[in-house]
């Protein structure tokens, strides 16, 4: 169990400083790493329009079956 430990707390480190998030370019770094890969973004805004499509063609159906 201290092996694991000690391992967690160097794998922090190593990684910490290894992105470079805590250097002089940390904040930009930071956002870099948090903004979404465009075709992520792409994807997700077909789906959402697929999604709306469906939910109105359901509500129709769900509509003309009274």
């Amino acid at each position: 169990m201290a092996l694991v430990q000690g391992v967690e707390k160097g794998l922090f480190s190593d990684i910490s400083s290894s992105l470079g998030i805590h250097g002089p370019n940390g904040h930009e770094v930071c956002k870099q790493l948090a903004m979404e890969d465009p075709a992520v973004s792409q994807k997700r805004e077909e789906l959402q329009a697929k999604l709306a499509s469906l939910k109105a063609a359901s509500s129709e159906l769900a509509y003309s079956s009274l």
